[in-house]
């Protein structure tokens, strides 16, 4: 038998010595009893206990992992995130044309590989507008550049040839990768016109392979 359980009996029998009638010996074991009982519930019941030390434990990982994560990007550059934007300098865009056709870029990486998703707000009650959101499918790389240092690098081609061949091969390496064809509406003459190539998210080292210094497409910065 348990300390517990003779203890339990002990105070048992004395309550019971009391014939019923409440004495202050007899007052003081129930409240005694009770406690023990209450103590016992949550010798037993140790799951909830064990829950939040578990959710300790893996929230403290989270935070330390993340660090790690992050500590590696600072220390090993050349194996960090990144997103090369890619765009014509024998177009002669302006400077505001060349902000638009690179950001276009950069973003249409991620729209090409999403899907609007709408919640018809008469569902939930009269009056309640819509509700859309864009559900994005990520490679391991996009998702660590998302919630990361959102790190770009800006970069020129000479020409439509180097530009589209920067696509070919970020595709033929698994590299998420978007063109930009202006419509022509601002300048071109009208004429629908590649400007631009965003490489990446993806490993700094795969991106270079492509524009780097010894990649296989000539870049200068702007």
């Amino acid at each position: 038998m348990s300390q517990f359980e003779e203890d339990k009996a002990r105070l048992l029998q004395q309550i019971e010595l009391g014939g019923g009638f409440t004495s202050p010996s007899t007052e003081r074991a129930r409240k005694y009893l009770d406690s023990l009982i209450a103590a016992q519930v949550q010798v037993e019941q140790p799951d909830s206990v064990r829950a939040q030390v578990d959710r300790e434990r893996r929230d403290h990982t989270d935070l330390r992992d993340a660090s790690e994560k992050l500590l590696r990007a600072i220390e090993e550059p050349r194996a960090a995130i990144k997103q090369v934007i890619v765009y014509r300098r024998d177009l002669k865009m302006r400077k505001g044309k060349i902000a638009a056709q690179v950001a276009h870029a950069s973003m249409k990486v991620f729209f090409d590989r999403g899907s609007v998703q709408t919640a018809p707000g008469d569902e939930v009650g009269e009056g309640i507008p819509d509700e859309h959101w864009l559900e994005v499918t990520l490679t391991d790389e996009m998702a660590e550049w998302v919630q990361g240092l959102f790190t770009k690098i800006v970069l020129t081609v000479k020409s439509e040839e180097d530009l589209l061949r920067a696509k070919t091969l970020a595709e033929e390496a698994g590299i998420p990768t978007a063109l930009i064809t202006d419509a022509g509406r601002t300048e071109f003459h009208g004429v629908p016109t590649h400007t631009a190539v965003a490489i990446g998210p993806a490993r700094s080292d795969e991106i270079d392979k492509i524009t780097g210094p010894e990649g296989a497409v000539s870049t200068i910065l702007p």
